[in-house]
């Protein structure tokens, strides 16, 4: 409640009690810093969301990249020497096996025939380079591949 006192000409003056308005700042303080607490929170859990979202996106490619390729060994007989045969139209299908596109980070996906039956597909990562941890960290598929089937005489 407002209290009453006199000024220096003798006329009555209402004195207004500061403690409202210092509660009412730092109320609004406090609700300023959960609010951008809030927002950095939900900032960083969509670049975690995010950075989760391409790599299941670049295992999904490797695995039709995996299907591809299988494809391409049993029509030829043997596995591609790049993934651009996989885009080479075929005898059997017109427009390729598979349309590969680059990884979620828009680089083309690395493949390398083994040295036996098996070849790897790799997606370098965030910073495009081999190796890495966390966002950086390579995404690589390895088939061990199955040995050709021995040809009966």
């Amino acid at each position: 409640m407002a209290e009453v006192g006199e000024a220096k000409d003798g006329n009555q003056v209402r004195r207004i009690p500061l403690w409202p308005f210092v509660l009412g700042g730092v109320c609004f303080l406090l609700l300023a810093l959960g609010v951008a607490a809030f927002v950095i929170f939900l900032f960083s859990e969509r670049k975690q969301a995010l950075r989760e979202s391409r790599v299941a996106k670049a295992r999904m490619d490797e695995t039709s990249i995996h299907v591809g390729v299988g494809m391409f060994r049993v029509l030829r007989g043997r596995f591609p020497s790049s993934l651009d045969e996989l885009r080479t139209p075929q005898k059997d299908f017109e427009e390729g096996l598979l349309d590969v596109g680059n990884d979620p980070w828009g680089r083309p996906y690395e493949y390398s025939p083994g040295p036996g039956p098996g070849f790897t597909i790799r997606s370098l990562g965030a910073d495009g380079l081999k190796g890495g941890q966390g966002e950086d960290e390579d995404i690589v598929f390895t088939d061990p591949g199955t040995p050709s089937p021995a040809k009966s005489k």
